[in-house]
């Protein structure tokens, strides 16, 4: 497993059975305003302008006993299209398409690397226009397509080892750009006590700043081989500029913090200012379909609202909201998501439009691991999480409406992010079927 994916290592642990209330699921098209609608299809398939797909295959379902009890989530593919995003203008839309390169018949696993190294077979992202019309295949000679993200003059940005690697609105690879930015990376590491190798591609803003999440070293310890253990870490968010500058920003990633691309500026949550003794214990769950038990739950605490600041990439204060973060009385037993421990692949959890409205994740309390079958006897597919929410707020944290109800966002265990918002804030998502890939977006107007 490549440094850039240690991050997203899951740690799911089987649950006490629970009974579970079976409820009548919403679907997504039923939300506050106008409903989605499908903007294009995209085949799976080996031709041009399709998507290739690999199929999981299912182990037989457990029986209950001791002996045979399994976690489902671990047989779960990573051979599917897993990471996804808009252009600003909402007019290009780019796919991971890393499973190109992995040979037919591929017993994929947990964690298997599809990541660009240089020399073929590399993995691709496959663009396509509004209209679903394919425009151009990206062959990721570096780096990893599975998290990435797209400027404002159209570059895609994708993980690499020590920061991002670069390619042109063209497709072609940008190396003198890619070297920048990793070398600022690289040379950040030392005066910032950061732990090497750990940068995630978090966001490129408008002026071409690239924001890593990024682990800052606290303290370690020396082993007996003279080599140094790290005991405590912190987050940090790494900012570099095009020419190389970098900023160094404390974040807290208990509860989502997010950056603006529009302004470059950073949403943190002040605990100092904020009203903790609020907080509502719950429980949460994750039901499995095919083996029909909870075998995940968790405990976690929800507090009504949070007070968040607003920082430039040099640390200063531009403002402080009261974000109003239980949409409890608008959507029943739909909550904060990705906050705390849950967040297990660091998806992005927020995201804004031009106008500085929010778009965060929330999650219904009863979430469900579903299996998509891709052949008639249901022996191979993939595994689906759906019961998420996109939820809108105006800029001072206040609820608006809800823009995508009881949706699937991870496929898989090892998904990125796969929803966006474009500038003039239509929401986008994508929907799994058996034999292609549906893109949904939710209008403004």
């Amino acid at each position: 497993m490549s440094k850039m994916k240690s991050w997203a290592k899951l740690a799911f642990v089987a649950g006490t059975p629970l009974l579970l209330a079976v409820v009548a699921l919403e679907p997504s098209s039923a939300q506050d305003g106008r409903a989605p609608v499908e903007l294009f299809k995209i085949n799976y398939g080996k031709a041009q302008g399709q998507l290739m797909v690999i199929p999981e295959k299912f182990p037989p379902v457990s029986d209950g006993s001791e002996a045979n009890e399994r976690e489902p989530e671990l047989t779960a593919s990573s051979a599917w299209p897993g990471s996804f995003c808009v252009s600003w203008d909402g007019q290009m839309f780019f796919f991971d398409d890393s499973v190109r390169m992995l040979p037919p018949n591929s017993e994929t696993e947990s964690g298997r690397s599809r990541i660009g190294t240089g020399t073929p077979p590399n993995p691709y992202v496959q663009v396509y226009d509004r209209q679903g019309r394919w425009v151009r295949a990206i062959e990721i000679v570096r780096g990893d397509p599975g998290r990435m993200r797209v400027g404002a003059d159209g570059k895609l940005y994708v993980q690499g080892n020590d920061g991002a690697e670069v390619y042109n609105p063209d497709g072609t690879y940008n190396k003198t750009l890619s070297e920048r930015i990793q070398a600022a990376v690289r040379n950040a590491y030392a005066p910032h006590n950061l732990y090497p190798g750990s940068a995630l591609l978090w966001e490129v803003d408008h002026t071409g700043r690239c924001f890593f999440l990024m682990q800052r070293i606290l303290e370690s310890e020396s082993l007996d081989d003279g080599k140094e253990k790290v005991t405590t870490m912190s987050d940090r968010l790494l900012v570099v500029s095009p020419d190389g500058a970098v900023n160094v920003l404390p974040v807290v990633t208990y509860d989502p913090f997010a950056v603006n691309r529009y302004t470059g500026q950073v949403l943190v949550v002040d605990y100092s200012a904020s009203s903790l003794p609020q907080e509502d214990r719950r429980v949460w769950t994750l039901y499995d379909e095919r083996e029909r038990r909870v075998f995940d739950d968790s405990v976690f605490d929800v507090v009504p609202e949070l007070t968040f600041r607003w920082f430039t990439i040099e640390g200063s204060i531009v403002r402080s909201i009261q974000w109003q973060l239980d949409v409890s009385r608008h959507l029943p037993n739909v909550w904060d998501a990705y906050n705390g421990a849950r967040n297990w692949k660091l998806q992005i959890p927020i995201l804004f439009d031009q106008q500085g409205r929010i778009y965060k994740i929330y999650t219904r309390q009863q979430q469900r691991q579903r299996y998509l079958y891709t052949d008639a006897n249901q022996t191979e597919g993939t595994t689906l999480i759906d019961g998420f929410w996109i939820v809108e707020f105006d800029a001072q944290g206040q609820y608006v409406r809800s823009r995508a109800r009881d949706i699937a966002l991870e496929v898989g265990i090892d998904s990125g992010t796969l929803w966006d918002v474009d500038r003039d804030g239509n929401v986008y998502w994508v929907e799994f079927q058996a034999d292609h890939l549906r893109v949904m977006m939710s209008p403004r107007q």
